[in-house]
């Protein structure tokens, strides 16, 4: 199989991104496009302090790959003590799995 393409930072905010790892078996079931819309908590050093699925999409197996790869997320610090709100979307595919990230 073709080695991951290592994705562009959906933001110059985002330190890390992790995008989750769909077995081949299932990734090739996918029908079409999946997206799964997860909001999260990100505290003043940058870590992601909650998460909340914002749009599950049509599968429970793939909110919750989503759920759990995007508290995994590592943001910029902010510049003061101020909590943001991020809004990570993943989008799965039978080619793979693409994330965006947009701050509320």
């Amino acid at each position: 199989s073709p080695p991951p393409v290592q994705a562009e930072p959906a933001s110059s905010a985002v330190l890390h991104e992790v995008t989750p790892e769909v077995p081949d078996k299932i990734r090739q079931d996918i029908q079409g496009r999946i997206y799964v819309t997860v909001r999260v908590l990100v505290d003043p050093s940058g870590a992601v302090t909650g998460a909340l699925i914002e749009n599950p999409g049509p599968s429970k197996y793939f909110a919750r790959l989503a759920d759990n790869a995007a508290r995994e997320w590592q943001f910029v610090p902010a510049d003061d003590d101020s909590v943001r709100v991020w809004l990570v979307t993943f989008l799965f595919t039978r080619d793979g799995v693409t994330t965006r990230a947009t701050e509320q």
